[in-house]
């Protein structure tokens, strides 16, 4: 057994120790679901905020081999958690929920072993998902753990509420400061896992406003004011500002991934209503 004095405040249980321990926070998650974590005598969530000389009792890190996980399962980065939702900041290249091409190490089998208990919140298949980011976009999402969240959640993305804030940077340089994007769009009339714009599809409408010009290239804001898969991604190949790296809607496919990041979230809480925004600001790798 390891015993630890907890020196700093506020930092989350699984946090603080995958810090001091230099372990993963999967691993350090799995040992405080497993139980083998202990603050002050007693079992705590990984959410815990640990305090100046809390004592933690670690057990099952003189072997991490022996820490059962499936490898397959992406690990979840979380950025806030309480008895009703869960905001994370997803990964680059991890899908949300299974489909027809991948059916495990989704978002929401990794969900599924952080907190079982979401199995029955949402829609089958999707645990406690209200919204979602294509695989190759990173950024901040919103999670719902009850179904008092889930109802509440869902309402909020089909009335508008919820405000979305994107940084991408796009092949080309813009020339206006902020215009906006109001083009219908549809799927694709032969390929159909792509979309496109289209008159006889669904309203869609980006806000964009230019925050740094290159020679080749500009970083702009991208501010979605309605929810249409691929939205942001087709709008600007349209406009003729293709994201970098967009592995389907880019002229060219180049640095390190697409270069698209949610950075802001902003919602009201389903239970106190008051607005809550995230931010995980970071330029996309080029």
């Amino acid at each position: 057994m390891l015993n630890l004095k907890v020196t700093q405040n506020g930092k989350r249980l699984d946090q603080y120790l995958a810090e001091e321990l230099s372990r993963s926070r999967t691993i350090i998650q799995t040992l405080i679901k497993a139980g083998n974590v202990l603050v002050n005598g007693k079992q705590q969530k990984a959410s815990y905020k640990v305090s100046v000389d809390d004592l933690l009792d670690i057990n099952g890190l003189e072997d991490d081999s022996k820490i059962e996980l499936d490898d397959n399962v992406p690990a979840l980065d979380l950025l806030y958690e309480d008895d009703d939702i869960l905001v994370l900041s997803k990964q680059l290249g991890v899908v949300v929920h299974p489909n027809d091409v991948q059916k495990s190490g989704t978002l929401a089998d990794a969900l599924l072993n952080y907190f079982p208990g979401i199995k029955d919140v949402g829609a089958s298949g999707r645990p406690g998902i209200v919204h979602r980011l294509d695989k190759d976009t990173s950024g901040v999402m919103v999670v719902a753990k009850s179904d008092l969240a889930y109802e509440s959640l869902t309402a909020q993305f089909k009335n508008r509420t919820v405000k979305k804030r994107y940084i991408a940077i796009v092949n080309g340089n813009v020339q206006n400061d902020y215009f906006t994007l109001n083009k219908s769009i549809a799927r694709h009339t032969k390929k159909r896992h792509l979309y496109a714009v289209s008159e006889e599809g669904k309203e869609a409408i980006t806000e964009i406003l230019v925050l740094e010009r290159f020679n080749t290239k500009t970083i702009v804001e991208a501010r979605p004011l309605t929810g249409r898969t691929h939205q942001i991604r087709v709008h600007l190949q349209d406009f003729g500002h293709p994201i970098i790296g967009d592995p389907l809607y880019g002229k060219t496919v180049g640095g390190k991934g697409q270069a698209l990041h949610a950075f802001s979230l902003s919602f009201e809480h389903p239970k106190t209503n008051k607005r809550l925004t995230f931010l995980q600001q970071k330029v996309p790798s080029l």
